[in-house]
């Protein structure tokens, strides 16, 4: 069940749209089991999970990684890289060349 769809979620590239009906397609639930099954064992919303994924793979991609910035908004979704640069910044304060070059300096 929910193991399953966590485990599928986390193969879903970060730039590729999925929703909860096919996340608890994948779980074996109806969406409404799925979406309380999400809350009693995450403590997460389904998409409080995919924004922490997507979180976790900008983070490792700007530290591990030698994508450039647009590259990076690319792998995770987004079309237009202004928007990755003010979604990040909305989550830091800073934008990701300068989150990259701070964090590379330590």
């Amino acid at each position: 069940g929910m193991l399953r769809a966590l485990e599928w979620l986390e193969n879903v590239p970060t730039d590729h749209r999925v929703n909860e009906s096919e996340a608890a397609h994948v779980a074996g639930m109806s969406v409404s089991q799925f979406k309380r099954k999400m809350q009693q064992e995450l403590g997460q919303t389904f998409h409080e999970r995919r924004e922490q994924m997507r979180e976790e793979a900008c983070l490792s991609a700007l530290l591990n990684g030698s994508k450039s910035i647009k590259e990076i908004a690319i792998d995770l979704g987004f079309r237009v890289p202004s928007n990755f640069i003010r979604w990040f910044r909305k989550n830091h304060r800073q934008t990701p060349a300068e989150f990259r070059r701070d964090h590379l300096l330590q």
